[in-house]
């Protein structure tokens, strides 16, 4: 997990903000417009994400000057936001098991290791 901005800095809603490889390679982007704030202790070590997403594993803040209810206009209710991931990896193997990796995905994460992010 790299972070694509820096701490404090300005973001805004759309903006990639962290580089992450999972099972594939994602973009997180940020939500809203605001001052953006990294947890570094999962950017030191991502594997705390998984044990406690809700207290210690929460990837970034974003300190915004809107209202709450301005804040989240753009975010979606629970419902919608699990019928956007029906269709992901993730919603398709919930236990996490690991599978094969495409010879395109191989060399991809190859082609990675030399690139500067």
């Amino acid at each position: 997990m790299d972070p694509l901005v820096d701490e404090n800095h300005k973001v805004r809603r759309g903006q990639s903000i962290l580089f992450v490889i999972t099972g594939k390679i994602v973009y997180l982007e940020a939500p809203t417009d605001g001052d953006i704030i990294f947890n570094k202790f999962v950017i030191d070590d991502p594997a705390t994400i998984a044990p406690d997403p809700y207290d210690r594993g929460w990837s970034f803040l974003i300190e915004t000057e809107k209202s709450p209810d301005q804040s989240s206009e753009y975010l979606a209710s629970a419902e919608n936001y699990i019928e956007s991931l029906r269709g992901s990896e993730g919603f398709k193997n919930p236990e996490g098991l690991k599978g094969g990796v495409s010879g395109i995905c191989k060399a991809v994460y190859t082609g990675i290791g030399s690139q500067k992010i």
